[in-house]
């Protein structure tokens, strides 16, 4: 990837960001302004529970973006290591995934309940803690 596309894929991440961050602040005033109707208070505060965490979920990952490009690893699959289409990157500029691994993830999670990202985010922590598991036993096994 050039320096060029990296660039300006910097420049919208942090844009959203800077969208998104706004947005949650603007969102939680305006849900919780009514105090008199509780009822719909409480509908409202779930509503903004659900906007907030799906926020913070992108806001996650858009971080990861930005940390990406300064470490000179944007654009490569998380689950293959393969690089991720400039036109996928284009249209989602945080995204994680390649296209097949996307659709891998998804029939998997679905098939467990799980987001695609969910799923991932635990096989790959469990395959770290096997793998420190088993380093930690070879070296008993050493000692």
């Amino acid at each position: 990837m050039t320096p060029e596309f990296l660039h300006s894929q910097k420049l919208i991440i942090e844009e959203v960001l800077a969208r998104l961050t706004g947005r949650v602040k603007d969102s939680w005033t305006e849900h919780h302004s009514d105090p008199a109707d509780i009822s719909a208070a409480a509908a409202a505060a779930q509503d903004a529970l659900a906007v907030a965490t799906v926020m913070s979920t992108t806001t996650q990952d858009i971080h990861a973006a930005l940390d990406k490009i300064n470490r000179g690893v944007y654009g490569i699959c998380e689950a293959t290591g393969a690089e991720i289409d400039a036109e996928r990157l284009v249209a989602i500029p945080w995204v994680r995934f390649s296209i097949a691994a996307q659709l891998d993830l998804e029939r998997r999670a679905k098939a467990k309940g799980l987001s695609a990202c969910a799923l991932f985010d635990s096989e790959s922590g469990s395959a770290s803690e096997n793998a420190d598991s088993d380093a930690e036993d070879e070296k008993e096994a050493q000692d």
